[in-house]
C-alpha cells in the first residue's frame, strides 16, 4: 500500500494561523490586517458567528478614509463551512502591492498634516475651511475621473472625483478637529459625494468638487434649502437649517403685549 499525503498550505503558512474567539475578535483582526494591507489572513476561530465580512470591509473602508486607501476585493473560505469552530481564511486584493499601498497611505497622512499646518493659525473654523479650500483648489489643475484610490489621487496626483474630494476633506477636517460627515447622495441625477461640516457651531453643506470645477474663488457654505439639485437621506446627517446671521435677536427683553387685545400675555 502506498500512501501519498499532500498539504494545501506550507508549514510556514500553517504556523501563521491565529487562534481567536468570537465575532468581535475576528473583526478586530480583519481591521488590523486591512490597515497593514496584508493580502491574506488565516484564523482558527472558536464560537464563530456568521457575519457578512464583505459588508464589514466595505463599511470599514467608508469610515476610515485616511487609513484604507482602496476597497479590497475579498474572498473567504471556511473549513468546515461556517461552523462555530472553524478555520477562516480571508484573501484581500488591492490595486497595488502591500509596500506601495503603505507608501501611499503615508503620503496621504503627510499631505493631511501639511494642510492642517497651513491653515491652523486662522482665528476660527470658517476661516480655516476657506483657506483649506484655497489650498486644495490651487494645488493642481485637476483631471476629473474616478480611480481605485480616490483620496490619494485627489491629494497627491491631481485626479479628482466627488468621492475623492469628499473623503479627502473628511481626513483634513479630522486633522483640524472639525466635525465632518461624508454624504453619499445624488446630484443632478447622478451618484455624488459631498460633506456636511460644523463650523463655529453651525452646520453647512460643502461640495469641494463642484466648487473646484466651477473655478469658484471661495468654498460655498450651503443650507439645506440651497441644495435643490441634491438629494440624500436626511435622517442620516445633521440638518443645515439656518445661518448665524439669521438667528433671532434675544439680547433684549421680549414685548409681551398682545397688540390685538391690548393686554399682557402674562396677565391673560
Amino acid at each position: 500500500i502506498t500512501v501519498d499525503i499532500s498539504y494545501s498550505k506550507t508549514p510556514e503558512e500553517i504556523s501563521r494561523i491565529i487562534t481567536t474567539r468570537g465575532q468581535n475578535a475576528v473583526l478586530t483582526r480583519l481591521s488590523q490586517a486591512m490597515e497593514r494591507y496584508e493580502p491574506s489572513l488565516c484564523l482558527y476561530v472558536y464560537s464563530y458567528e456568521q457575519t457578512d465580512l464583505a459588508d464589514y470591509v466595505r463599511d470599514y473602508y467608508e469610515t476610515h478614509p485616511g487609513t484604507l486607501q482602496a476597497l479590497p476585493e475579498i474572498q473567504t473560505a471556511f473549513y468546515p463551512n461556517e461552523q462555530s469552530e472553524c478555520i477562516l481564511e480571508i484573501h484581500m486584493r488591492y490595486p497595488e502591492e502591500q509596500e506601495e499601498m503603505l507608501h501611499r497611505q503615508q503620503s496621504v497622512r503627510e499631505e493631511a498634516e501639511s494642510a492642517a499646518e497651513y491653515v491652523h493659525f486662522r482665528d476660527n473654523q470658517t476661516e480655516q475651511m476657506q483657506l483649506l479650500y484655497l489650498y486644495l483648489s490651487e494645488r493642481f489643475e485637476y483631471d476629473t475621473h474616478t480611480t481605485a484610490m480616490p483620496v490619494y489621487s485627489a491629494l497627491c496626483e491631481g485626479v479628482a472625483s466627488s468621492t475623492g474630494f469628499a473623503r479627502a476633506m473628511q481626513i483634513l477636517c479630522e486633522e483640524l478637529g472639525i466635525e465632518c460627515h461624508t454624504v453619499k447622495g445624488i446630484y443632478n441625477g447622478g451618484d455624488w459625494a459631498w460633506n456636511i461640516v460644523r463650523l463655529d457651531g453651525q452646520y453647512y453643506h460643502i461640495d469641494v468638487m463642484r466648487d473646484v470645477i466651477s473655478d469658484s474663488d471661495v468654498l460655498n457654505l450651503n443650507l439645506d434649502s440651497e441644495m435643490s439639485a441634491y438629494s440624500w437621506e436626511t435622517s442620516d446627517y445633521p440638518a443645515c437649517a439656518i445661518r448665524p446671521d439669521d438667528w433671532p435677536d434675544i439680547s433684549t427683553e421680549p414685548d409681551l403685549t398682545d397688540p390685538a387685545r391690548g393686554m399682557s400675555i402674562n396677565e391673560e
